[in-house]
């Protein structure tokens, strides 16, 4: 429906219901006045029987109240009936045909409460027809005595009616016509600017960049127009011509080939022979089956049918046979094109970007990524090997005193056996501690042999608090033998995070031994008395989303502020030659990483350090 008829219509509609509404309105007051009206009337003629009759109904003076009445009923013909009844005496009814005396009084007279004024219209059996009834109790002395029924025609009730809704029609019909003119006249006004507007498009869009809306109204659809005209004026002024639109279609890199509806190839550019190693002479009027691989046919052309009821969407990857039959990844961008919205005749316009070099780089970077993960992993590796070759010495002077242990409880049995001065008790304590020594070295060695194996990245359940005492295992001797003080404060019953216990603990040694290094350089510079002290801490924050927390703290030389954010950079160092490779932080920034963890400096100054590990409880990352 076009703006007009919307207009038009709109308005129509709003004056149906303004007109509605008064005339409605309109008639149901006019049935309030006529029924008032006729209300007062059959009052006033109560009124005026009861104060006329009062006496003879008391004295049942019959022959007073007929004269009466019937001089009344002369002057008023539209009274139907009148009933004078007295309480438990007579009743006395006239209607226009008869007089007639009954000793009773029927029930069907009074309506509403029978003590009060009442009228309504209903159907009268007196004379088979409704009528206006009125009901006046008559009193004297404020006792209610009889009453005066009053029956009016409703004839003239309907006539009066039937005049109103005469007028009110012809009123309805004259103001809808007047409205149905109107309407016309301002939607007309409203949307012949509008129409001549949309003309104006047509033609510009059919080619016709000389025509111009010329709106001689003052309004915004004036300001319209005028902008409209600009704007023509300008795309007449940057039309480019066949000739130009050809040569950027010729010069674009990406290959272009117009197919119409019966899939024949109707425009290539030179981009596209380059592509497929084709002449235009030989793909244009061929069939795009012949550069579309056969298992890709079929799902290319639904693709081509379905892709206006948006069913697929482009761009896409597909391929491409070249004239040597070999098939070239491309992404396909598919426009459909019209002469217009309503032609039918179509064709499709097909974008193709050549992915040869993109898969080849993905390739390549998938190679290299691989080799970067055997890389990362023989660095881990390297790392961990060289953590236990700085903890060698360590390693076997733990060895060492239990083998002395060993080796001293062996020859004292030895001498005893010789002297026989040993009783089995006495035998029994030997052998215990032969039994604790032993087991002690087999634990250092199978730990050792454990830690320095290459990981296989298989994650499993684990305690934060034994990777830490694990790494005690390896390092407290040393820690020991250069009297650092060691603080374990570890919390009780931390849950367990999913990860590779070897990894963690080889952070921790990482960060156990540059806390050793920072101390023992502090201890070499400082001319007093210093003791050094290495405080490891856990703990677990349930507010901070389920994190487990572990704190390094040394109070060592420290790490200058302007070398905080490089200590995590591989090969960065800051030992000197032969005593560091600058791997450490960089594994174990990796690692923790891996754990989807996270590892930072919290605090250095020349008096302390803190390391701050945060590892997730729940199960992270390489599921």
């Amino acid at each position: 429906m076009g703006i007009f008829k919307q207009t038009f219509f709109m308005i129509i509609a709003i004056i149906i219901i303004i007109i509605g509404l008064f005339v409605g309105l309109t008639i149901i007051r006019q049935d309030n006045v006529i029924m008032k009206v006729v209300h007062n009337q059959a009052r006033s003629i109560a009124i005026s029987v009861a104060r006329i009759n009062q006496d003879a109904m008391l004295s049942d003076n019959f022959g007073f109240i007929v004269e009466n009445t019937m001089t009344l009923i002369q002057r008023i013909p539209n009274i139907s009936y009148i009933i004078y009844t007295k309480n438990n005496s007579f009743s006395l009814i006239h209607t226009k045909k008869r007089w007639e005396r009954l000793l009773t009084e029927d029930p069907s007279w009074k309506i509403g409460d029978g003590n009060n004024e009442c009228g309504q219209i209903i159907y009268s059996d007196l004379i088979k027809k409704n009528v206006f009834h009125y009901v006046f109790p008559v009193k004297l002395n404020g006792l209610q005595w009889g009453y005066v029924y009053i029956g009016l025609s409703i004839d003239p009730i309907q006539q009066d009616k039937k005049e109103m809704y005469v007028i009110m029609l012809l009123i309805t019909t004259v103001c809808m016509f007047m409205g149905a003119v109107l309407a016309f006249l301002f939607s007309r006004r409203l949307t012949k600017p509008i129409l001549i507007l949309e003309e104006v498009t047509r033609q510009i869009a059919r080619g016709d960049l000389t025509t111009r809306a010329n709106i001689i109204t003052n309004n915004e659809i004036k300001s319209l127009a005028n902008s409209f005209n600009t704007m023509t004026e300008r795309l007449k002024n940057i039309t480019v011509s066949k000739a130009y639109v050809d040569n950027i279609i010729q010069n674009m890199n990406d290959s272009l080939i117009v197919v119409n509806r019966n899939y024949l190839i109707e425009t290539i550019n030179k981009a596209t022979e380059k592509l497929l190693g084709y002449s235009s002479e030989e793909l244009l009027n061929q069939s795009i089956h012949m550069i579309i691989p056969d298992k890709k046919n079929d799902s290319f052309f639904y693709d081509l049918k379905n892709m206006s009821t948006r069913q697929v969407i482009f761009p896409k990857e597909s391929y491409y046979i070249n004239k040597k039959g070999q098939m070239i990844p491309v992404l396909l961008s598919v426009a459909e094109m019209r002469e217009t919205p309503e032609d039918n005749y179509h064709a499709y316009l097909i974008l193709a970007l050549n992915l040869s070099e993109k898969k080849e780089t993905e390739l390549a970077l998938k190679t290299a990524y691989l080799k970067l993960q055997k890389t990362q992993s023989q660095l881990v590796q390297s790392g961990k090997l060289a953590s236990i070759g700085e903890l060698a010495a360590g390693v076997a002077h733990e060895l060492n005193q239990p083998l002395m242990v060993i080796r001293s409880t062996a020859q004292y049995i030895q001498l005893a056996r010789k002297k026989n001065k040993f009783t089995m008790d006495e035998m029994d304590e030997l052998i215990d501690t032969l039994e604790k020594n032993t087991s002690r070295m087999m634990k250092i060695i199978n730990h050792l042999r454990m830690f320095s194996r290459q990981s296989e990245k298989e994650f499993t359940q684990v305690n934060v608090n034994k990777v830490i005492e694990d790494a005690f295992l390896l390092l407290s001797e040393q820690l020991r033998l250069r009297n650092i003080s060691v603080n374990q404060e570890l919390a009780n019953h931390l849950p367990e995070i999913f990860g590779d216990p070897n990894q963690l603990e080889q952070v921790i040694l990482n960060l156990l031994s540059n806390a050793r290094d920072a101390i023992t350089t502090k201890m070499e510079s400082c001319k007093k008395t210093y003791a050094g002290i290495i405080t490891i801490s856990t703990q677990y924050d349930r507010s901070d989303t389920g994190y487990i927390t572990i704190s390094v703290k040394d109070n060592g030389s420290g790490i200058d502020e302007s070398i905080v954010e490089k200590i995590f950079d591989p090969f960065y160092t800051t030992k000197d030659v032969g005593k560091g490779t600058g791997l450490g932080l960089s594994i174990s920034y990796g690692i923790i990483e891996a754990h989807k963890g996270k590892i930072r400096v919290s605090f250095s100054d020349k008096k302390e350090t803190i390391f701050t590990i945060k590892l997730p409880v729940e199960r992270n990352n390489n599921e």
